[in-house]
């Protein structure tokens, strides 16, 4: 799968767009990279490793800017390292709504959450509902801080997540393959135990 137009947009709008190096925890634009306390960033999110600095350094403050065409391709290359991961280990179906959010989830997390891995192996199990309530929930810390910035991100994430119900379940029934659209939020809840009690 790949990234909607959708989804890429409301990864945007939850990252922002900086053309110069800035502090990920104070949000400023920085001079060098000994003022920063965070992490140091630029573009669309994109972490600047230790072996890019060197790279970067002319977009610090007081430097040149990225122009839009560089913001666009290094998010196109940033996405590709969270939808790579994702298409290789999500083994149950999802909808775009649900995959724009993984990688949303994924691009703020990382790829080596342990709250990722958790969501991935609840969608494996097709428990869509308990995937849901720890992506809506974890992490919403920073350096042990609780942030509005990142519940809100949480349940927008969320509520991309649930958007457009559950993914569509294939069921054997006496050699007939039907198809049981399910299109329930999860705040009712009720799809999933449904779902399972029909299979049990």
């Amino acid at each position: 799968m790949k990234i909607s137009k959708k989804g890429r947009e409301e990864l945007i709008k939850s990252e922002g767009v900086r053309t110069q190096v800035y502090d990920d925890w104070t949000g400023k634009v920085v001079s060098s990279y000994e003022e920063v306390t965070g992490f140091p960033t630029i573009g669309v999110g994109h972490l600047i490793k230790d072996n890019e600095r060197a790279k970067y350094s002319k977009y610090l403050k007081g430097g040149k800017s990225l122009t839009p065409l560089q913001v666009d391709q290094l998010l196109k290359t940033d996405i590709k390292r969270f939808t790579k991961p994702l298409n290789d280990e999500l083994k149950s179906p999802v909808t775009q709504d649900m995959y724009d959010a993984l990688v949303s989830y994924s691009f703020n997390v990382g790829n080596n959450s342990s709250w990722r891995r958790k969501i991935i192996e609840k969608i494996n199990l097709k428990d869509y509902v308990g995937a849901g309530e720890i992506l809506g929930k974890y992490p919403n810390t920073s350096k042990g801080n609780v942030l509005e910035g990142l519940i809100k991100r949480r349940a927008k994430e969320l509520e991309l997540f649930m958007s457009s119900g559950m993914p569509t379940f294939i069921t054997p029934i006496s050699n007939t393959i039907r198809t049981y659209p399910v299109r329930i939020m999860l705040l009712l809840g009720l799809s999933y135990y449904l779902i399972k009690k029909r299979k049990g």
